[in-house]
């Protein structure tokens, strides 16, 4: 017998052989959830099946097809790890490994057939459908293990291998129907000073690009200061690291399409504003936030590779936000105001959180 809450939604009949094994999968969505329920089962060497998909509202179920829980499900689904904790879930498997560099690797199974148990999890995952580990939550090692929000690492990824010093990671997503690897580095604390970074090892090289050449802006990319979920692929989030009364996030743009081609939008939803758009021949490479909640700051700092077609160069942008009559505003510092404020952000030191 299956329940949901205290509502039965199937029950085996014990007519007929009992399958060998049962997987259960809740989708939730707002109010909406939905529950498919596959049954196995072994003849000597032969396996067969049977799926059952329900809509559950308010104790009643009614039957659903494959299509609307695809539907449902849409872009895909987001699978979390928590380093601090073993159990993952069944489409993930996770290893040891000393190849490259020594530490954990967790990974989505492949999609298989079979009656093993890895090939009977396979067999329920459709190339149809997206699916992603993230996030990964607890990712700072330097945490006390009671702040909140907890710090993760987020991203469209298919495989995390994460070093045993926890500092370096490398990150599998999907590109053009491959995994391609990216490597990051957690930004360090050098004798007791936080030093925010660019925290992709290998950003994009526009040397690399034919001089003179202007690329067509024709991809658009939306980073979402007020959300660190993985929502857009391009986009990998290190969020929540508690650095003495600071709180730090960076979204980095990853080259999984042609960055050189990227418009990226930076905003605010829950605000309701755009902060900073891309123009002429400026190319973001990653956002930073810095949250003091004890003194109430909050900094926003976009990093950008300025190309002339020429020579890149580096710059960035810092906005600082600020609340008038309910009204978020996010100012543009005068450039002789920047070094003032990044002095302090980039050399945090670290001591016992005053909240």
């Amino acid at each position: 017998m299956i329940t949901y809450k205290e509502y039965v939604i199937d029950a085996t009949d014990c007519k007929i052989k009992l399958p060998n094994d049962i997987y259960v999968h809740e989708y939730k969505r707002g109010d909406t959830v939905m529950v498919s329920i596959h049954y196995f089962y072994f003849n000597d060497e032969l396996m067969s099946s049977k799926v059952l998909r329900f809509e559950v509202t308010d104790g009643n179920r009614s039957v659903v097809t494959l299509e609307q829980v695809d539907g449902f499900i849409g872009d895909g689904i987001s699978l979390p790890v928590d380093l601090t904790d073993n159990k993952v879930h069944p489409y993930i498997l996770q290893s040891y490994v000393h190849h490259r560099f020594n530490g954990r690797v967790w990974y989505l199974i492949p999609v298989a057939v079979g009656n093993t148990t890895e090939t009977i999890l396979g067999s329920m995952l459709s190339n149809e459908i997206k699916v992603m580990i993230s996030p990964i939550y607890n990712i700072d090692h330097h945490n006390s293990g009671t702040d909140v929000p907890i710090p993760s690492l987020n991203a469209q990824a298919t495989r995390y291998h994460i070093a045993d010093n926890g500092d370096y990671v490398e990150i599998y997503i999907k590109r053009d129907g491959y995994d391609v690897p990216y490597s990051f580095n957690i930004p360090q604390i050098e004798f007791g000073i936080f030093k925010a970074r660019n925290m992709l090892v290998e950003p994009f090289d526009f040397q690399r690009l034919v001089p003179g050449f202007k690329p067509l802006r024709n991809i658009e990319v939306n980073i979402d200061i007020s959300s660190v979920d993985n929502s857009v692929a391009d986009v990998v989030t290190l969020a929540d690291l508690r650095r003495g009364d600071w709180v730090y996030t960076q979204y980095n743009i990853v080259p999984i399409r042609s960055p050189e081609y990227a418009l990226v939008h930076v905003v605010n939803s829950m605000d309701e504003k755009v902060i900073y758009t891309a123009i002429d021949d400026d190319y973001v490479t990653y956002v930073e936030v810095f949250l003091n909640p004890s003194e109430g700051l909050y900094f926003v700092v976009v990093n950008f590779t300025h190309w002339d077609g020429i020579m890149p160069t580096q710059d960035r942008k810092v906005y600082m936000r600020k609340v008038i009559d309910s009204c978020a505003i996010y100012y543009d510092l005068q450039q002789m105001e920047i070094q003032n404020y990044t002095g302090f952000l980039y050399n945090i030191k670290m001591y016992t959180p005053s909240v």
